[in-house]
């Protein structure tokens, strides 16, 4: 088989690259996807109680980009426009979220005059304060990982500093949701003039960029002109001909992550979207309140918690967040979740990324480019939409 254009991934990247090719009427391209559904790391899954999951919180930004257009073109009054609710959990009481805007800080002289990594630079940012109470155990909770091995030039969109006098700060300070069938309904809405293009449970298995050829599990063979990967990137070069590269992509390093959602006859107490917990007791670094997003059937609460390379325990309980009886209970693990910016990730990237430009294979999407600060659905589908005009 031949095409033009091979996709691999229908996660919000891979199709950001087939609605832009949808768009331009280029009908010679094929998307490979390895799971039995699109969406990716965006997905959403119905259970046998009606419920609605997502994997985690994963919501629109609400600002000029691509996707939040697109998605109010197409689901018209079917979705919906949030001012941001969310709070962190301390100590038993809630405080608004930015917790930088809304906790004391203390002097922000230490003994580090240039941060080395990312660890360092919470306590030159925020001071011994904020860093130790909230910043540093929520960071180490979600990505599980030593912070000082991590760097921090990834982090200029994702934590306001208190130099940032910005209110309502964040690109997520207003957002986007659909009304109903968790973001999912927007995959199935933006695949839909392109759905036959579109090959589920198939993965691939070996890719020979001399020959631009690429092999499935099935051993099925596809010849292909361009290669758009949104692939976890240590995956990709390690079924790559050229064995030497992959060497590069052992030294990328990520989490997995499991995702428990909570199914409710009752009502929630509160009306915040997502909720923050430093603490160590609980072993969910995130709670989002599903049901204060999307509409739920009258009576009927749902929230889903996220664990970053752990175990679900019943602590959920003891937070009294809602009223009533668990009476579904959704969980899902998550294989790739965070990819994690080490202090050498931006040194392999450059030498892998140079090799695979230059065999026209084009990464994209969280995992395809190993890039946490541009991990965003809309950053995602962007890229995938961009790597075609490229």
């Amino acid at each position: 088989m031949n095409v033009k254009y091979l996709i691999i991934g229908a996660g919000p990247a891979g199709l950001g690259a087939g609605w832009e090719l949808n768009r331009l009427q280029q009908n010679d391209f094929l998307i490979i996807e390895k799971e039995s559904y699109i969406g990716g790391l965006s997905a959403s899954f119905k259970d046998e109680n009606g419920f609605f999951w997502d994997l985690g919180g994963h919501v629109l930004f609400n600002n000029d980009s691509l996707l939040a257009k697109l998605s109010k073109n197409l689901l018209f009054k079917k979705i919906k426009s949030f001012k941001r609710k969310a709070a962190i959990y301390l100590d038993g009481k809630f405080i608004p979220y930015p917790f930088q805007d809304n906790y004391p800080v203390d002097q922000l002289a230490n003994k580090f005059k240039y941060p080395k990594n990312f660890k360092q630079w919470l306590y030159i940012t925020f001071g011994k304060n904020q860093a130790e109470i909230f910043f540093i155990p929520q960071n180490e909770k979600s990505w599980v990982f030593p912070l000082n091995k991590m760097n921090f030039d990834w982090i200029a969109k994702r934590i306001k500093t208190l130099k940032d006098k910005t209110k309502n700060w964040g690109a997520n300070a207003r957002f986007l949701y659909p009304q109903s069938g968790g973001i999912g309904f927007l995959w199935e809405k933006i695949s839909q003039e392109f759905k036959e293009k579109i090959i589920l449970n198939s993965e691939v298995k070996t890719i020979d960029e001399l020959k631009k050829e690429a092999t499935l599990i099935n051993n099925k063979k596809i010849n292909y002109q361009y290669l758009i990967t949104s692939m976890p990137l240590d995956l990709l070069v390690n079924k790559l001909a050229n064995k030497q590269i992959s060497k590069f992509g052992l030294k990328l390093k990520h989490n997995h992550g499991l995702i428990i959602g909570l199914g409710i006859k009752g009502k929630l107490k509160t009306n915040l979207h997502w909720l923050y917990l430093p603490e160590k007791k609980y072993p969910f670094f995130r709670i989002v309140f599903n049901s204060n997003l999307s509409q739920a059937k009258p009576d009927y609460c749902s929230l889903t918690l996220e664990i970053s390379n752990g175990q679900y325990h019943d602590e959920i309980e003891n937070l009294n967040l809602f009223d009533g009886e668990i009476i579904s209970k959704f969980e899902k693990k998550v294989p790739y979740f965070y990819p994690i910016p080490t202090l050498d990730r931006d040194k392999n990237l450059k030498i892998i990324n140079k090799y695979l430009l230059e065999n026209q294979i084009f990464p994209i999407g969280r995992f395809g480019t190993w890039k946490y600060e541009e991990g965003n659905m809309d950053d995602a589908f962007e890229q995938g939409a961009k790597a075609i005009k490229d």
